[in-house]
């Protein structure tokens, strides 16, 4: 069973009270960003492609994939 402590009752009544005036309780504003959008497009693309490919091409492009990231973010404090 659930209850509501005195706390929540008020806390009830007062977003009760804000919404019947006509204000909101809450402003939510929402930014997305194109790179947001970009990650996730990637992401889609490549689950698409991950899914026809082969078990053992998979395992080559990760270490390929992996091995060109440890070696981008060794290069980039060296300034090469």
């Amino acid at each position: 069973m659930i209850t509501m402590t005195q706390g929540g009752i008020a806390h009830h009544f007062i977003l009760r009270a804000l919404l019947w005036k006509g204000g909101s309780a809450m402003d939510v504003k929402v930014t997305i960003d194109y790179k947001v959008v970009l990650a996730l497009g990637v992401v889609v693309v490549g689950a698409i492609f991950a899914l026809r490919m082969e078990p053992n091409a998979i395992k080559e492009v990760s270490i390929y994939a992996i091995g060109a990231a440890q070696n981008h973010a060794i290069a980039i404090p060296s300034g090469c």
